[in-house]
């Protein structure tokens, strides 16, 4: 379900040529794909962010990493608030902040994170922030919730169901 919402979030982005992308090492398969194809799309490039080899203060140096490759060239920063495999958490507020400066979407992947952790999307003002209702949100396998914010609202479906469309009855 996580790859649907982010490939309703790829669908309704424009690159250009050179556009940087920014990954985590070892992120959740369905939020790499997705931005992988849309840079093949667009011949734009994915920056992939190394994990430090730290067992000590892994976290703040991974975070100085992702702070440090968003630059004038990102047009994304696609990152998961929490990292599904070492439960590493990303400091959201200083992503956000860097990302804004440089005019860069931010999409969160909140699976690992939404429902058991504090998240405020007021606070973070995410782009998309997608999360797969199994976990912490108890939901059943298969469900999701994605929250879209203002950038995305004209934007266009992966498919064209009646009840993605406002007043379709």
């Amino acid at each position: 379900s996580v790859s649907y919402g982010l490939a309703t979030v790829a669908n309704n982005i424009s690159l250009k040529a050179d556009d940087e992308i920014v990954v985590l090492e070892a992120q959740f398969p369905s939020h790499v794909y997705v931005w992988q194809k849309l840079a093949t799309k667009y011949k734009a490039k994915i920056v992939t962010v190394r994990a430090p080899d730290l067992k000590a203060h892994r976290g703040q140096e991974w975070n100085k990493r992702i702070l440090n490759s968003i630059t004038a060239k990102t047009a994304v920063v696609a990152v998961p608030h929490v990292h599904w495999a070492d439960g590493t958490l990303f400091d959201l507020e200083a992503i956000r902040k860097k990302a804004t400066e440089n005019e860069a979407l931010l999409i969160i992947d909140g699976t690992q994170s939404v429902g058991a952790l504090p998240f405020s999307v007021e606070k973070i003002q995410p782009d998309a922030l997608v999360c797969a209702g199994y976990k912490w949100l108890m939901g059943a396998y298969g469900l999701g919730v994605a929250y879209y914010s203002e950038k995305f609202n004209e934007g266009k479906p992966i498919e064209e169901n009646w009840i993605n469309r406002f007043n379709s009855q």
